[in-house]
């Protein structure tokens, strides 16, 4: 009878586990494609289309990212009160080469966001990359340098935040659809990435979805990363070919019809 009693609480248990995985699968079943692109010769950014399925009363967050890697940038200042020259230079550390955020609607109206709440949606917006990121020398400003880099960064497309751009579909059994076209950036080097997705209630994440993202160099731009990291003296070579190609052809096309002083 005790062992009976022990299998049925063991079957029982079993099975509240699979109605909790299936539940998680279902709240956060996302669709991407496609999942890997090619970066060619005319490559100018792409699109991927994200779909899935998220609680009725939840909002959901996107993000596309890149592998947080070492930033070293030479740091400007005035110099006699009129030159601009380098004064030295600082490394971020823990910074992605590229992050796109898509969200419904401004982060304001998603629910108070708490910096010092770790499943906070502060940490997924442009501005939470701060805590995450480190600057060394430790003696410098990080806020003020932040904010600069953040100014380059939106400067080269590589970091953005895209309000309104999720749409949300039909509610069926306590859940709804959502749809994204999430526009990748065309200054985009070869590597790996992650499309992320998060479903957020009250100003928190309540689950979350990571699908990897492959970006493939392909044709010309592939020939000429091979030629410099595998053939590096015939790469300069052509590279110094090309350059007097440029000149002789410039000086053809502009100077030809001037005559000698």
């Amino acid at each position: 009878m005790r062992r009976t009693r022990m299998i049925f609480w063991s079957m029982a248990v079993m099975g509240c586990l699979i109605l909790m995985g299936t539940s998680f699968a279902r709240a956060m079943d996302v669709t991407v494609r496609p999942q890997a692109f090619e970066i060619g010769t005319f490559y100018n950014g792409t699109t991927l289309n994200v779909e899935g399925r998220v609680g009725a009363d939840q909002d959901v967050v996107v993000r596309f990212v890149g592998v947080p890697a070492d930033l070293h940038l030479k740091k400007k200042g005035k110099v006699l009160g009129c030159l601009w020259m380098n004064r030295g230079s600082v490394d971020f550390q823990g910074v992605p080469n590229v992050l796109v955020v898509c969200l419904p609607k401004p982060w304001e109206a998603l629910g108070q966001a708490d910096s010092g709440d770790a499943e906070s949606i502060w940490h997924l917006g442009l501005e939470g990359l701060e805590s995450r990121v480190t600057l060394a020398p430790q003696g410098e400003d990080k806020h003020l340098l932040f904010r600069e880099l953040l100014k380059l960064k939106r400067k080269q497309r590589l970091y953005q935040e895209e309000v309104g751009s999720i749409h949300y579909g039909s509610e069926d059994q306590g859940q709804r659809t959502f749809q994204v076209s999430l526009k990748i950036p065309a200054r985009l080097t070869e590597g790996d990435y992650h499309l992320e997705v998060y479903a957020v209630s009250n100003g928190r994440v309540a689950e979350s979805a990571s699908v990897p993202i492959r970006a493939r160099l392909v044709g010309a731009p592939a020939f000429i990363k091979k030629m410099a990291f595998e053939h590096a003296l015939w790469h300069g070579m052509l590279a110094t070919l090309v350059a007097i190609f440029g000149g002789l052809l410039m000086g053809f096309l502009f100077g030809a019809g001037k005559g000698a002083h």
